[in-house]
């Protein structure tokens, strides 16, 4: 056999035996492939898991949400349908159609302004000179109202023009704040008419100047009586407090009233007797003028401690408040 037919031999042979390798090679990558891919279900499995439990999750706090929303929307309509029985009809960006004095109402909004503090109100209140027009010849309530908001927006608060409408009176305008620490405040700055000061009420002016300012506090509640209260700082601001002080004040006229009866009763008495030191008499007035002195001062006292209740201008039927 000559070296060619060897070499062709050994040829055949080697295309033999890597043909027979062929398909296990293939096999093994086969089998290579099909444990990544296991790997990968396996991988790809646990992933659904997970998302099938964070959507699960979700629906879960979508459902909670959407229970949330509801009874949200359920607060907020039982809220805005309660301040609506409470405070009427609430408008913002438009101009009230009611006319003062001579012109018709103009409101002048900052977009700097801010709800002020309770302090802050009392702050400006005191510092602003609206209350000091005489009505009638300065203007009406709507041009005090103007006026007081109008300057108030200037300083940095935040204002309303409020229009109340009474059962058997014209309307009334004042003024709201919302104020961040005690909530709807309304204020009432109109002036009075020129009247003439007896000396005994300047005399009780100076003693008692909290008797006699004229910025108030209003007290608004629908179906019920337009309260109002001169402004002071330890004031109450719910209506039940205004129903208080009213009583207070009531029972002190009445107090008052009696006192000063017996004062002229005892002044009358003294008058027409002639009373010998030491005589029974004698005693008797005097111990007489010492109780009227004590109760004089009892009065004092309560004065002292008393707010102003201003007359109720009638029984709110509507409320307009324009922002």
């Amino acid at each position: 056999m000559n070296k060619i037919s060897i070499i062709l031999i050994g040829i055949v042979l080697l295309a033999v035996v890597l043909t027979s390798c062929a398909p296990e090679r293939e096999y093994n990558l086969l089998l290579e492939e099909k444990e990544t891919l296991n790997k990968e279900i396996i991988e790809l499995k646990l992933t659904i898991k997970t998302y099938r439990e964070i959507r699960y999750n979700l629906e879960e706090k979508i459902v909670e949400l959407e229970n949330q929303i509801a009874d949200q929307d359920t607060s907020i309509s039982e809220e805005l349908k309660l301040y609506q029985d409470t405070y009427g009809m609430v408008y913002s960006g438009i101009q009230p159609p009611y006319r003062g004095l001579s012109s018709p109402i103009l409101l002048v909004n900052k977009e700097s302004s801010k709800n002020p503090t309770w302090a802050q109100l009392l702050e400006f209140l005191e510092k602003d000179k609206t209350e000091e027009g005489l009505y009638g010849f300065y203007g009406v309530c709507g041009d005090f109202a103007q006026e007081l908001h109008n300057n108030s927006e200037s300083n940095g608060l935040k204002a309303a023009f409020v229009v109340t409408h009474l059962y058997e009176e014209d309307p009334h305008a004042f003024n709201a704040f919302k104020t961040t620490d005690k909530g709807l405040v309304f204020v009432d700055c109109t002036g009075e008419p020129i009247t003439p000061t007896n000396f005994e009420e300047w005399c009780l002016e100076q003693e008692f100047p909290h008797l006699f300012v004229k910025d108030r506090v209003v007290f608004l509640v629908k179906e019920k009586e337009l309260g109002a209260v001169s402004l002071r700082s330890n004031l109450q601001l719910d209506y039940s407090s205004y129903l208080d002080m009213k009583l207070e004040q009531d029972l002190y006229s009445k107090e008052a009233e009696r006192h000063n009866s017996e004062v002229e009763r005892y002044s009358n008495e003294v008058e027409r007797m002639v009373y010998i030191q030491g005589s029974s008499a004698y005693r008797k007035i005097t111990e007489w003028n010492k109780t009227l002195e004590a109760k004089e001062e009892e009065l004092y006292t309560i004065l002292s401690q008393l707010n102003t209740v201003w007359p109720s201008l009638g029984v709110v039927k509507e409320i307009e408040i324009y922002w």
